[in-house]
Formats: C-alpha cells, sequence, structure tokens
C-alpha cells in the first residue's frame, strides 16, 4: 500500500522542479523525437529501389487515408484567364478555376515574354500572409521565376487573399483570416470525420491540371 501511494504522489517531484505549464508540449514534442529517430532508422535500412518505392508507397496511402481520402473524379476545371498586366520580362494573368464544382480557386499566372516553347512550371503555394498570393515577398519569388523562364502558377489557399470563406452580412464582417478560418474550417471536417488537408492537396493537384492543360 505504500509502494503504490508514493507512486501516485507528487514525492518524485519535491525536490526539484516539474513544469506542469508544458507538461502536454513536452509530451508531443518526446512522441516526435521518437517517430523521428525510428524514421531515420526505417530509411538507413533502405538499399534499393524497390525497397524506396515501397516505403514511399505505404506512407503515401497512410497519409490519404488520414486525410480521409481524396476526390475519385477530376471534374471540369471551368477556368477563365485574363490579362492583368504586362512587366519587363513577363506578363501577369488573373486565373479562376473549379478544383470541385462551384468550389473555386483564385491565382496568379506568371508567363515569361516571348515564350514560344514548352517550358517547365511552378505550381507556387502561398505561406500564411493575409494577401496570399498578392503578398510582395511572395510575388517577388514568381517574377524571379517567371524572368528565369518559368511558367508560375500562385493560388489562393482557403481562408486567405480572395478567398475568405466565412462572412456574416449582420456583422458586416468576416472572422479572422489565415489559420483562424483554417481552424474554423479544419473542426467542420473533423466533425464529418473528414481533414481540411485534403482541400489544399486537391487545390494543388487540380492546380498543376491547369498548368498541364494551358
Amino acid at each position: 500500500m505504500t509502494k503504490n501511494w508514493k507512486f501516485l504522489s507528487f514525492s518524485p517531484f519535491t525536490d526539484g522542479y516539474y513544469d506542469t505549464e508544458n507538461q502536454f508540449p513536452a509530451y508531443i514534442y518526446a512522441k516526435a523525437r521518437k517517430y523521428f529517430r525510428r524514421e531515420y532508422e526505417e530509411k538507413s535500412l533502405i538499399k534499393t529501389r524497390e525497397e524506396f518505392e515501397e516505403r514511399r508507397d505505404r506512407i503515401k496511402r497512410f497519409f490519404i487515408n488520414a486525410i480521409g481520402g481524396l476526390p475519385e473524379e477530376k471534374t471540369p476545371l471551368n477556368d477563365k484567364t485574363s490579362l492583368l498586366a504586362e512587366r519587363n520580362g513577363y506578363k501577369i494573368y488573373k486565373v479562376l478555376y473549379e478544383s470541385l464544382p462551384k468550389f473555386y480557386v483564385t491565382g496568379l499566372l506568371y508567363i515569361p515574354e516571348k515564350l514560344e516553347n514548352e517550358t517547365a512550371s511552378v505550381l507556387f503555394v502561398s505561406g500564411h500572409a493575409k494577401s496570399a498570393k498578392a503578398h510582395p515577398p511572395y510575388q517577388k519569388v514568381c517574377i524571379d521565376l517567371a524572368r528565369n523562364g518559368f511558367v508560375v502558377l500562385a493560388i489562393d489557399p482557403i481562408g486567405q487573399g480572395e478567398r475568405l470563406q466565412y462572412w456574416d452580412p449582420k456583422k458586416g464582417e468576416i472572422i479572422r483570416c489565415g489559420t483562424y478560418e483554417h481552424s474554423y474550417a479544419g473542426l467542420q471536417h473533423y466533425l464529418i470525420g473528414n481533414n481540411i488537408a485534403k482541400r489544399f492537396i486537391w487545390d494543388g493537384i487540380r492546380g498543376i491540371d491547369y498548368l498541364i492543360e494551358r
């Protein structure tokens, strides 16, 4: 009895400091480090292309299953493209396409000047900036790529740029953009056993389809 009571008490920590405030994050970090070590060990054992492909396909299946799968059908993009501006060495077009029926993705397409032949393309996915594709540092990257011969499609994620989803007409305002909207929509997905990650991924996949079709 005494032994069990000691196990359930605070006695292991009475002679020192225990960071209760950060206990949960520390637990998560410890688990992450454990899995990173295991992943490193798995990778170090790979010796052949077949072993690499088997592991790649297994992880891909696990991830796609974890986010609730991806749409089985690629529906028409119904894309619209219009010239926005002509600059020194490149042109910018406004782009709108449907990654899913009536689910619109906004973007900017950068095309090198005097492009006559097929060339490499880049799908530029924004960070957390409110203006997304229009954020000046992101635009600079896209412009530099276009001036070096790449076609670049920069798209807005859900909750950023032109894709603010939650408008309240009574209050005349939206909820905060960026990760606030991501969390808001993410919780809605969880309630139906889904994951918002699939929306981000599918928007990108269909963006690549748009580039291929041009």
